[in-house]
């Protein structure tokens, strides 16, 4: 197909960072970098190694218009669409961007610990599903459930590759306009974005306030910006093992009509502990509904006469060990004396009320015993 006048001049006002966002989201790597002139792309599957991509870094080279004719000529015959709908998908995409730096002199080489960096990916992670969880309801403390609409939201998430300068992950946010809607503002992917950045703004706000009065119910305040504990847990573990990393928020957005903002948070290593504080704060007194716990039953309690019990589960709560006492049935107690018995795990699901010096596990909806294989082998041939 021929570029006529009008797609040369479409395809000239496309911005550079679109075209490599569009080559992002689609699955291409950038293979290396030609000077301060042009990336190279290429694609991860070793059976298309013929596809390359050249893309100009800058519009001023006299050639610039010829090598992104070619480009989007590559990306029409691999995409195996045509070429307008290739410049479309370009220019109509809309991502959202949150950068995240770590800072500190074990970082400075553009390099992490291994542990750190593990941590590090997971808990941008759970920053981001704690936003997503706030866009439904504002929590001091979420469970692990999760709408299927966060789900596919972290899913729809595109990690992009890192940046020289301390550390930095840089994750990207699509933005998905459904048929009713006409503006960005309206998707759920950019309020999980814009309340991303409330909350992060809001916790920095309280803990400037926390530092001058001591008063850890100013957090109260930011419960409905977002913040909870999950964030503030998930912020603490971006910061590394020991506290020691500062970290830059810098979230971009993109608008239909091209135009960008930028906002940048920072939070200092130094207000690590008081946000550890307001985590603890927040969990002193929490009900998670349909919460999962598993463990081993340490106590059985059954009085007399009576069908029904209690017993006590030593179980892992956000990696803190907890004896949980549950008020079972008669059929429920009977598994858990099973477990007891054979030293088996068992899960129970309902309400979980969280307290300074006890957990209650209440409305109690499921119960079964786990790691069962005792009976399985009569069923196997071998």
């Amino acid at each position: 197909m021929k570029f006529t006048d009008d797609l040369k001049k479409k395809i000239n006002k496309i911005e550079i960072s679109k075209i490599e966002d569009f080559l992002i989201f689609n699955n291409w790597i950038q293979y290396s970098v030609i000077e301060d002139k042009a990336k190279v792309w290429h694609r991860s599957e070793s059976e298309f190694d013929e596809y390359e991509l050249l893309l100009p870094l800058t519009k001023y080279f006299k050639d610039y218009q010829e090598r992104i004719e070619e480009l989007i000529i590559t990306l029409s015959n691999f995409h195996k669409k045509n070429i307008i709908d290739i410049i479309n998908q370009i220019d109509l995409q809309i991502i959202d961007k949150i950068k995240i730096q770590v800072k500190y002199e074990d970082v400075n080489d553009g390099t992490i610990p291994i542990t750190d960096g593990l941590k590090l990916f997971n808990n941008v992670k759970e920053l981001l599903i704690s936003a997503a969880l706030a866009t439904f309801k504002k929590r001091k403390y979420f469970s692990n459930y999760r709408p299927n609409e966060i789900n596919e939201y972290i899913d729809s998430l595109k990690l992009g590759q890192t940046e020289v300068g301390s550390y930095v992950v840089n994750v990207y946010s699509p933005i998905q306009l459904q048929a009713n809607q006409l503006f960005e503002s309206e998707t759920y992917s950019r309020k999980v974005i814009k309340l991303l950045s409330q909350s992060l703004k809001s916790l920095k706000n309280a803990s400037d306030n926390y530092k001058i009065n001591k008063k850890v119910e100013i957090f109260d305040n930011s419960i409905d910006n977002g913040v909870s504990a999950n964030l503030c847990d998930a912020i603490a573990e971006i910061s590394g093992e020991r506290r020691k990393r500062d970290i830059n928020f810098e979230i971009s957005y993109l608008s239909l009509k091209n135009e960008k903002k930028v906002e940048k948070i920072e939070i200092k290593s130094n207000e690590m502990e008081i946000i550890e504080t307001a985590s603890e704060y927040f969990k002193q007194d929490v009900l998670l509904e349909n919460h999962s716990i598993v463990g081993y039953v340490t106590k059985l309690i059954r009085d007399e006469n009576h069908n029904e019990g209690n017993i006590i589960l030593k179980c892992k709560i956000n990696n803190i060990n907890k004896n949980v006492k549950i008020s079972l049935n008669e059929q429920d107690y009977e598994l858990a004396i099973e477990a007891h018995e054979k030293q088996l795990e068992l899960e129970c699901i309902g309400n979980l009320h969280l307290k300074i010096r006890s957990s209650i596990l209440l409305d109690v909806i499921s119960v079964k015993l786990l790691n069962d294989n005792e009976d399985n082998s009569q069923n196997l041939l071998f």
